[in-house]
């Protein structure tokens, strides 16, 4: 099922990937049969008039725990009477998060599946769109994250040549970066839609939008996983659990048609890559919250020190 999932919501991607993969990499992570043999599961509870419907049931139970994760976050980490406090980009992160979250919920869970052939971005077009557009900002503003808080950090003075590696952007420059191009992305989308409508090629239409959510995510993990690193001493057990979060996330792509072919579904869709992946951000998103939360009660300490002396 993962493989059409992924085939629907990033087309061209996979398309891309189907082309160059050699020796055939994408047929072998995500080969045809998984799709008869682990459908998408939908799961019905109560009777008539009463009862409610939802597709990937595991996958809903990720998206609502990461909804509660993103709101606690931003409370957390936002800084409403500094804009240019950086505990605005992680508090972003955060929101964002849990709106991806709620609109992955509607899309993948509480809306009907989509017709074969179709695609989301067709079939839920304004959904599809908001759930790649919080995707890519959410992460994005954990790249402004890392980065600021790497440059504020003792390895910064110990390594000057991140002068010349990493911006030195203030938070609200890097939340306006973020949301003007996941709305260049957007747009785009929405142009080439209009203009190749009568067309018979509709390549790259959505690809934009793709790699506003896939490049970002790439990007966050690449520059967070070694700042986590570099001051685990603060939270450990954090660390790990944002790793964990990675290689869940890796794992359930690599491991997708073997765990199909094993279950044959018998685990609804627990161990899919869609399912693997929100649940797999939820652990890297929960791991990063212990983080920060020992690294802003170190700085608590530290400044009531300064205080004292």
């Amino acid at each position: 099922m993962s493989k059409a999932i992924i085939e629907t919501f990033f087309p061209d991607v996979a398309n891309f990937l189907q082309e160059l993969s050699i020796p055939k990499i994408y047929d072998v992570l995500l080969p045809d049969d998984v799709v008869s043999l682990c459908p998408e599961p939908v799961l019905t509870l109560g009777q008539g008039d009463n009862s409610i419907t939802t597709r990937n049931p595991m996958l809903s139970l990720g998206a609502i725990w990461g909804i509660g994760i993103g709101i606690r976050g931003y409370k957390r980490y936002s800084v409403r009477r500094n804009s240019n406090h950086i505990g605005n980009l992680w508090g972003g992160a955060f929101l964002n998060f849990a709106m991806m979250n709620i609109t992955g919920l509607l899309v993948h869970c509480l809306a009907p599946s989509i017709p074969k052939g179709r695609l989301y971005a067709d079939q839920y077009p304004v959904w599809w769109a908001l759930d790649c557009y919080f995707t890519g900002v959410s992460a994005l503003l954990l790249v402004g994250g890392g980065i600021s808080t790497f440059r504020q950090s003792l390895i910064h003075e110990k390594v000057p040549l991140l002068d010349h590696v990493m911006f030195d952007w203030k938070p609200k420059t890097w939340i306006i970066f973020a949301n003007a191009i996941g709305l260049l992305a957007i747009g785009t989308f929405i142009f080439l839609s209009t203009t190749q409508a009568s067309s018979s090629n509709m390549r790259i239409r959505t690809l934009p939008v793709e790699l506003f959510y896939l490049v970002p995510l790439v990007l966050a993990g690449e520059i967070n996983g070694p700042l986590l690193l570099s001051e685990r001493h603060l939270q450990q057990k954090g660390f790990y659990i944002f790793i964990s979060g990675g290689v869940w996330f890796v794992a359930n792509i690599i491991l997708d048609a073997t765990l199909c072919r094993f279950t044959r579904g018998i685990m609804l869709d627990a161990f899919m890559a869609s399912t693997g992946g929100f649940l797999g951000s939820d652990l890297a998103f929960a791991g990063l919250a212990m983080w920060l939360d020992a690294k802003l009660s170190a700085t608590s300490s530290a400044d009531v020190i300064k205080k004292k002396t």
